[in-house]
Order: structure tokens, then C-alpha cells, then sequence
């Protein structure tokens, strides 16, 4: 599907967010799941420093909106906009995972964040439930419930390990699969 014309470039399949059925995952706004966050902590620079794996969020988000990192030769060109998202993930991340110390971030997380996040953005402001600055914190909030339940209750719950070994695992069984499938 992804191959097909437009695919996932498409907006309105991202907007109705037709990822979260590769997922098996349903994007319920009104969902009241045990998983849900009710409230964003206010944290302090040092809580989100102390964040296990703030490093890589760092790295990683640096990367995101279309900038090449913080060796990129033309960092001047990187827009205050993109700064200004950049600095939203990381905050995000690092509240997250600052809220869900049980859970290990993995590198390429902050994608799954970025279109969470859009969708959420998107619905809010069909929506117009809330006017600013408040739908921001509704955003947030929802964002992370979002991805709470995403990260507990889908197939890449064991991405969230301490260890690659079972994500791994998963992996050697699809390789099988596949090698199989071709010698067919």
C-alpha cells in the first residue's frame, strides 16, 4: 500500500490515520482506557535531563522536521519553526518517558510521536473544541494517552524492553518467513 500511488503521502489517509491499522490499533478520542493520561506534570529542565534516555531523544529529534542533525553544515538554515517543533518532541519524549520510567526509549520512537502528534493536532482543529493556549495542553495530553496506549497494547510493546532481544527475535521469525515464502 505504501508503493501505491500516493500511499501514505497522501494526507487523508494520514489524517485519518490508517497507520494505526498496521498497528492493529484503534484511535478512540473518547476512549477512557486505564492507559489514559488525565494530566501532563509540569517537570523541571533537571527532571527532563534525568530522563534515562534523554541523550537519544536529543539525537534523535534533532534529525526530525527535515533537519540533518546538529552536524548539519547549514544549521543557520534550520527554521525557528522546526526549532520550535523540535523542542515540543523533546519535551514531549522526555515527559513521557519521565511519566513511564518501565519503559526504554528506542530510536525512531520520536516518528511515531510526530504522527501521533499530527493526527491528534489535525482532529483538534477540526474539532475547535478548545481555544488556544489551552487546546495545547489538550493536544499534549492527548498525544501521550495516544502513545501510551500505543507503546502497551500493540505489536511494538517489546521495542519498549531494556534489550533489542525480543524485538530480535520477532525479526529473525519474519526473515524466516520470508526466505521461505521466496523459495516458493
Amino acid at each position: 500500500f505504501a508503493l501505491a500511488d500516493g500511499g501514505f503521502a497522501d494526507e487523508a489517509l494520514r489524517g485519518d490515520a490508517y497507520w494505526c491499522l498496521l498497528l492493529g490499533f484503534t484511535l478512540n478520542p473518547t476512549s477512557t482506557s486505564k492507559t489514559n493520561v488525565d494530566r501532563v506534570p509540569e517537570l523541571t529542565p533537571a527532571q527532563l535531563e534525568s530522563v534515562r534516555d534523554a541523550r537519544q531523544i536529543d539525537l534523535d529529534v534533532a534529525r526530525s522536521y527535515g533537519s540533518n542533525g546538529p552536524n548539519h553544515s547549514n544549521t543557520n538554515e534550520v527554521s525557528s519553526k522546526v526549532k520550535a517543533q523540535q523542542h515540543r518532541l523533546g519535551h514531549m519524549l522526555k515527559t513521557y518517558f519521565f511519566m513511564h520510567p518501565e519503559l526504554y526509549y528506542y530510536q525512531g520512537f520520536h516518528d511515531i510521536c510526530i504522527s501521533v502528534d499530527k493526527v491528534v493536532k489535525q482532529q483538534q482543529q477540526q474539532q475547535q473544541q478548545q481555544p488556544p493556549p489551552q487546546e495545547e495542553t489538550v493536544i499534549i495530553t492527548r498525544t501521550l494517552s495516544i502513545l501510551h496506549r500505543i507503546s502497551t497494547t500493540t505489536a511494538i510493546c517489546d521495542a519498549h524492553g531494556k534489550t533489542m532481544e525480543s524485538t530480535m527475535s520477532a525479526c529473525d521469525v519474519v526473515h524466516r518467513i520470508i526466505k521461505r515464502a521466496n523459495y516458493r
